[in-house]
């Protein structure tokens, strides 16, 4: 049997950034320098003032901010929209913001760094942010870059047991750092990056390069920047710990469809319907919808580029009085494909605390149209691990001829897929059908049915 040494461990500086302890098993190690890069808007100062911010708010550790590109009344009123005061911690003497003149020679650096001791020991500062070094960089050689770093902060930082944050700025394109001080001088390194793709929606990534006596994995992770939140990171989700209850099942409310699914849809599963226009999809999703509030349950009604109005209007046609379904919890929302990611539907979740009952996204084929082949799987795996990681029931719907349901992208991710298919013969009746292709249930029966749109609402026999 292997024992550790409790001694032996790093003492850890938790950032109380959401996600990111999480992804470096308990945050910076304490006292060590750290240096954060990534080009212009990627968020730099986001996460250094969340690291200070929760620093002091949720481990009482006085934190200080040196500044070189703006004024302490421009940086309290930016972090205060997400959810920052740092205007009450700087009167509580908690918080030191210091903002710096341009470095235009070796003597006045020695003089901002005794500057910046001395703030740190003035209110007995655990956590300190310099933004940025990049001037240094670009007033110094690497030699006496190096020299400055290891003499006047990495032997304070070490020695008065202070976590230090170097910002460095990036050029556009650049996706390395190489100022040639991480490697000799820094204990971490984190690189942020922007992924920029022509017609598609800016994906944002923070990757921890190096972290000295920490384990991590190589995995990029995705972040966002949340108004009244801030800094958030989203590690994986591990979709083998899901909230399945196959003992219960969830009535559709649908006449005909609870018995061909043996009973109604299992919780916590995921579910596809798919047909080609004018099939019927989002009529059932709307009836399900409505149904399944009526029964209590939460439900939120996910529209692709449709328009909420729309369909309150269709709600309305089938019979259902929309007020009612609303005062009982029923939430309809539209996003814009070209916006779509899992993390703003997941934080939508969060905001709305619907993390339970029925999520229904009508029509993810707009995500697919607009975002390509690969971000639509991303999207749509991320968000089913999610949903089954919080047992939650999705129904998605896809527009797809059913003639190639071998083809369908999404039938290794759904556990139940639904087919609908629409028949237009010469002079004859319209008629739509159903059928179950895929089943995680029992008890199913995979015979094809007639679906009868009867004063709008859906009907199978």
């Amino acid at each position: 049997m292997i024992t550790i040494n409790q001694e032996e461990l790093p003492d850890r500086c938790p950032t109380g950034i959401p996600g990111f302890d999480e992804i470096t098993n308990g945050g910076f190690i304490r006292g060590s320098l750290i240096l954060l890069a990534g080009n212009p808007g990627t968020g730099k100062t986001s996460f250094s003032a969340k690291f200070l911010y929760e620093g002091i708010t949720r481990y009482n550790e006085p934190g200080v901010y040196v500044c070189f590109a703006e004024s302490k009344e421009k940086f309290f009123r930016y972090m205060n929209k997400l959810g920052m005061n740092f205007k009450s911690l700087d009167e509580l003497g908690m918080f030191k913001f210091l903002q710096m003149p341009t470095v235009v020679d070796s003597k006045m650096m020695g003089e901002i760094v005794t500057e910046i001791l001395g703030a740190v020991d003035l209110i007995k500062a655990k956590r300190l942010v310099i933004d940025s070094i990049t001037p240094i960089i670009q007033l110094e050689s690497p030699i006496g870059v190096r020299s400055m770093l290891h003499n006047a902060l990495m032997n304070f930082s070490h020695t008065k047991n202070l976590t230090t944050i170097l910002i460095a700025d990036l050029p556009f394109g650049e996706k390395k750092v190489g100022y040639g001080v991480e490697e000799f001088i820094v204990d971490s390194v984190i690189l942020l990056r922007l992924d920029y793709r022509s017609g598609r929606p800016t994906k944002r990534y923070i990757e921890v390069v190096k972290m000295r006596g920490v384990n991590l994995s190589t995995v990029i992770y995705e972040y966002s920047i949340l108004p009244n939140k801030g800094f958030k990171v989203y590690p994986p989700l591990n979709p083998g710990e899901v909230k399945i209850d196959p003992k219960r099942r969830l009535s559709t409310g649908i006449e005909g469809l609870d018995n061909i699914l043996g009973g109604g849809i299992v919780r916590g599963l995921s579910n596809l319907i798919v047909g080609p226009p004018g099939s019927g999809k989002t009529m059932i999703c709307l009836s399900i919808a409505a149904e399944v509030t009526l029964r209590g349950e939460s439900v939120l009604f996910i529209s692709i580029d449709r328009p909420v109005s729309q369909l309150e209007f269709a709600l309305s046609s089938m019979g259902y009085d929309v007020v009612a379904l609303k005062e009982k919890g029923l939430r309809i929302m539209t996003v814009p494909s070209q916006k779509v990611s899992p993390y703003n539907i997941i934080e939508d979740l969060y905001r709305m605390q619907k993390l339970e009952g029925y999520v229904i996204l009508d029509d993810v084929c707009s995500i697919r149209r607009s975002l390509g082949e690969d971000v639509f799987m991303h999207i749509v795996e991320e968000l089913v691990n999610f949903f089954k990681v919080n047992g939650i029931t999705s129904i998605f719907c896809l527009t797809e001829n059913p003639t190639r349901w071998k083809d369908i992208p999404l039938s290794v991710i759904m556990d139940n897929i639904l087919i609908l298919d629409v028949n237009i013969a010469n002079e004859g009746p319209l008629k739509r059908s159903l059928r179950v292709l895929k089943a995680g249930m029992n008890n199913v029966d995979f015979r094809g049915h007639e679906l009868y749109l009867l004063t709008g609402r859906p009907v199978i026999k």
